[in-house]
């Protein structure tokens, strides 16, 4: 005669009364199908379970964890039957002692198939979201190693013709180039191990590489190396300023005897390059080689691109128009695709190139860093727009 009806050991009690207890228990079902996610931590949770079971003793009894069926239940579902019996006290205070136990059963099943179902959602939007990190992720590592590596090869090709390993170029180029691939690969790694989202930043990304050994079986030995040749060459980079100081003759001196001493240091400092490529790999992103086909390709872009830039800049801005034609003299001279700062004192280095025996056009070098000079005067706006324009002129 009642259909809806749920017929228990001693009671009976209607499908939408039993409905209606669950529905009113989602934050506990949300709560659980939360921790349900988190595989490393369920373990400890259980543990702490057990425990706490057995320290109430027969007041756990009383309130229907006394039979295995009941235990098993709650273990499925997440949700203590305590939080069940605490809200039939709140809106049900005249529930018999006996139907309470009986209940507690039956919402469980409820709340077992509810939290299977949230945890599916949270599963599927997690899934959806690791897909789209990882897409980004993927992109933006790909097309930040062909930047690095052609990025590399132009300085190499700027610092050959003054006999210099590195220059603050160098390190400008790792901040632009590698910093945010590099933190966007941490984070992906993080997120996989862990389910957690973490903005990494230089300021957290010691921290986040600890979390990170932690989360996984083995540690990231690629991105540590990455990270630690990074700072490495940051160094470097700190102790090269220094010694700039010192006198021309002084270092021709120590060149000479220390160069083999040299050579074999660079041989065993890795490419960052090849560490970025194998960080990469490591992440499951495949960095296509660049090879000469594509740095020609790529050398011509950048050119085409440069050009249009400096029709539209016009002499007023002379430092943007001195930075985009700096780069156009660079490219004819065989310098292409570097990573340059619209700044004066990267403009004044890149221009020291012409001054090199390497260089065919030194007049080029004296007119660039001319206009660098008027640029930092702030002096006679006509005579600096008039050297803007003669400047924009010679590439167009």
């Amino acid at each position: 005669q009642f259909p809806s009806a749920v017929l228990l050991e001693h009671v009976a009690v209607s499908g939408s009364f039993v409905q209606g207890i669950a529905t009113a228990l989602e934050g506990e079902v949300q709560q659980a199908a939360e921790k349900s996610m988190k595989p490393r931590a369920k373990k400890d949770d259980e543990e702490v379970d057990s425990k706490k079971r057995k320290a109430k003793g027969k007041s756990q009894k009383k309130k229907g964890d006394d039979d295995d069926d009941s235990a098993v239940r709650t273990s499925e579902s997440g949700v203590s039957n305590e939080a069940i019996l605490n809200h039939l006290e709140d809106q049900h205070p005249d529930l018999p002692e006996m139907a309470l136990r009986e209940l507690c059963v039956e919402v469980q099943r409820h709340l077992t198939q509810m939290v299977a179902e949230a945890a599916e959602k949270l599963r599927s939007s997690l899934q959806t979201k690791q897909k789209q990190q990882f897409e980004q992720a993927d992109k933006l590592v790909q097309e930040r190693y062909e930047k690095l590596v052609l990025g590399l090869r132009g300085l190499r090709a700027l610092e050959a013709a003054h006999e210099k390993q590195e220059s603050p170029l160098y390190q400008h180029l790792l901040r632009e180039v590698v910093l945010e691939p590099l933190h966007a690969l941490i984070a992906l790694r993080l997120e996989e191990a862990t389910g957690q989202s973490v903005e990494v930043t230089a300021a957290n990304r010691k921290q986040c590489l600890e979390k990170l050994a932690t989360a996984e079986k083995n540690p990231p030995e690629v991105l540590q190396r990455l990270v630690a040749a990074m700072a490495k060459k940051d160094t470097k980079e700190t102790k090269d300023s220094k010694e700039s100081k010192d006198s021309k003759e002084g270092k021709e001196g120590k060149e000479k005897g220390k160069s083999k001493k040299g050579d074999a240091k660079d041989a065993d400092d890795p490419d960052i390059s090849e560490l970025y490529h194998a960080a990469a790999d490591d992440s499951h992103i495949f960095c296509r080689k660049v090879d000469k086909k594509r740095e020609k390709a790529a050398a011509q872009e950048q050119q085409r691109a440069l050009k249009e830039r400096l029709k539209e800049a016009t002499p007023s801005d002379a430092l943007a128009v001195c930075h985009l034609g700096l780069q156009l003299a660079l490219a004819a001279e065989g310098v292409s695709c570097l990573v340059l700062p619209c700044e004066l004192w990267a403009l004044r280095l890149a221009a020291s190139f012409f001054h090199s025996e390497v260089s065919k056009s030194p007049e080029v070098g004296e007119q660039c860093l001319r206009l660098c000079d008027l640029c930092d005067e702030k002096g006679d706006a006509v005579e600096r727009e008039a050297a803007a324009a003669a400047w924009r002129e010679r590439f167009l």
